[in-house]
């Protein structure tokens, strides 16, 4: 009798192992078809703060030490549900890019589309402001004949 009870306990013993065995095995599966296991260094959620980050480094990584200062946009910088894209603008000040003899820096408009999803960079614009005028302006002193 006592041999028959040390068998049912072996018996039970391996059985619970074999079920241990398959639910580490279905779990891992289960993972790895969630997406958990294959996307080593991929975003789940990304942030206005990753967004922000990528576009800033990405920035000084093109520009270099020409790039003298970078500032964020708050007012105009989004979500967007449609596209799925973070929109961040920035301004920057660039030295050596001047358009007027004598400035040291210029400054530029700067516009990032950053994926929602991957938090990688889609699109990038640097458009250099050229409203400034540094030349001086004559005072109108009206028309042909003075007249205001």
């Amino acid at each position: 009798m006592p041999q028959s009870q040390k068998q049912k306990n072996t018996r039970a013993a391996l059985l619970m192992a074999v079920i241990i065995v398959c639910v580490a095995v279905a779990s891992w599966f289960y993972l790895q078809q969630m997406g958990m296991g294959r996307s080593k260094g991929a975003y789940k959620n990304v942030t206005f703060t990753d967004a922000l980050l990528e576009c800033q480094s990405y920035t000084r990584e093109r520009y270099g030490d020409s790039l003298k200062r970078l500032t964020f946009d708050a007012h105009s910088s989004r979500w967007e549900q449609a596209g799925g894209v973070y929109k961040l603008f920035f301004t920057a000040d660039m030295a050596g890019r001047s358009a007027a003899p004598g400035d040291e820096t210029s400054e530029f408009f700067i516009a990032c589309d950053i994926s929602g999803r991957s938090g990688k960079l889609r699109d990038y614009d640097a458009l250099q402001n050229k409203a400034q005028k540094p030349e001086a302006q004559r005072m109108n002193d009206g028309g042909l004949f003075g007249w205001p």
